[in-house]
């Protein structure tokens, strides 16, 4: 009897190993630009890093600018993106982005306060922009042209080859992804692009 107890148990752990990945989300771990971040260098790709392989081909990948001011301040990079379940196409799970307050983010200049401010101005005007934008038809013109790399098949790592010339700014890139178990993720990064004037 303990045998088979003990068969069983081996057993049941042993599938429960197994669907592990297949259970997993497919949330951001990493990005280029970091979320929040001032970019100074040209730049001609957005690259994203899933916890998990997402289906390129039913997945979404938008960047838009934002209309921020962004005189008062400059955004530093903390930590990462943004990202929430959407398994019926409804609101978020617990309608909140899963990272830390921006305002505790400081910087080595010191003015991580400002930064911070910054980056939940940011968030505030991009998290309107996502709720109208992710669905949106007929968009192009409002939104950057981008080619995304691979077109197809699973990965976990998705570039976004922008087709022009980013203007300097702020730009959100928001994306709804469908991952390996079946579940849709929708999330959303921040960055702001200011080049450097040549010498």
């Amino acid at each position: 009897m303990k045998r088979s107890r003990l068969a069983a148990l081996t057993g049941a752990l042993t599938l429960l190993l197994a669907a592990g990945p297949a259970l997993a989300h497919s949330d951001l771990v990493a990005s280029t630009p970091a979320d929040g971040a001032t970019v100074t260098a040209p730049m001609a790709e957005i690259e994203l890093a899933f916890s998990a392989p997402v289906e390129v081909g039913f997945s979404l990948f938008k960047v838009y600018p934002l209309a921020v001011d962004l005189t008062a301040t400059t955004a530093s990079p903390p930590a990462e993106g943004r990202a929430h379940a959407d398994d019926e196409g409804g609101a978020p799970e617990g309608g909140e982005h899963d990272h830390a307050d921006a305002d505790a983010h400081s910087d080595d200049t010191g003015h991580g306060a400002e930064a911070g401010s910054l980056h939940a101005h940011l968030d505030a005007a991009a998290e309107a922009l996502v709720a109208e934008a992710l669905s949106a038809q007929n968009d192009a013109g409002e939104r950057l042209a981008v080619a995304t790399r691979p077109e197809a098949g699973a990965t976990d790592r998705v570039v976004l080859a922008l087709a022009e010339e980013l203007q300097p700014g702020a730009y959100v890139v928001m994306w709804r992804v469908l991952s390996a178990d079946g579940h849709s993720r929708e999330g959303f990064l921040t960055f702001v692009y200011l080049p450097q004037a040549p010498n």
